[in-house]
């Protein structure tokens, strides 16, 4: 049973259960890199700088022109940088927004680290499970539709679960929250 002096208490017990992940947001995105197929590998250090705020790659005045757009087969009304461009593979230039695939890798990553490190509070807390919530509208894939309500153990890897079921268009939306029995 949780006790409720540890759950208000400024000191937590440290839990002999190690998560396998890294608290650092650039070990995160740079999973997300090595599985994506539109960003180049020889580029990974150029995102991680956009994905981390030391750059921007989507606001530099090194704007793609009509004809440049027109022969690369980029929609003509988005505002594209060169600096974009050249991070992508073709297959990434063929998505209907190419700078939607940045987007996506910051909400990924940012996402899988917050429920990990929600599931290490709730394993130093004496929490036992979480329950599922999805955001239930049209952005959910059916796995995620199917996940609401569900209660997990907190030694089963939510993050692992999202990437080998989810098919959500940009980034998997479901949130965690601890089961407390009192």
């Amino acid at each position: 049973m949780l006790n409720i002096f540890k759950l208000f208490s400024k000191k937590t017990q440290k839990s002999n259960n190690a998560l396998p992940k890294n608290g650092n947001v650039e070990h995160y995105f740079a999973n997300e890199l090595e599985s994506c197929e539109f960003i180049k590998k020889e580029c990974h250090d150029i995102v991680l700088k956009h994905l981390t705020h030391q750059i921007n790659l989507n606001k530099t005045s090194n704007k793609l022109t009509a004809e440049e757009k027109r022969s690369l087969g980029v929609n003509k009304r988005l505002s594209i940088t060169h600096d974009l461009v050249n991070v992508l593979t073709e297959s990434g230039l063929t998505q209907s927004n190419p700078k939607d695939i940045l987007t996506s890798i910051y909400y990924r990553a940012t996402f899988a680290k917050t429920k990990d490190d929600s599931i290490k509070q709730y394993i130093d807390l004496g929490v036992k499970k979480y329950k599922i919530s999805a955001c239930d509208d049209e952005g959910d894939c059916e796995w995620c539709k199917s996940m609401d309500g569900k209660k997990l153990s907190v030694s089963e890897d939510i993050n692992e679960l999202i990437k080998n079921n989810c098919k959500c268009k940009s980034h998997c939306r479901l949130c965690i929250s601890a089961v407390l029995n009192f």
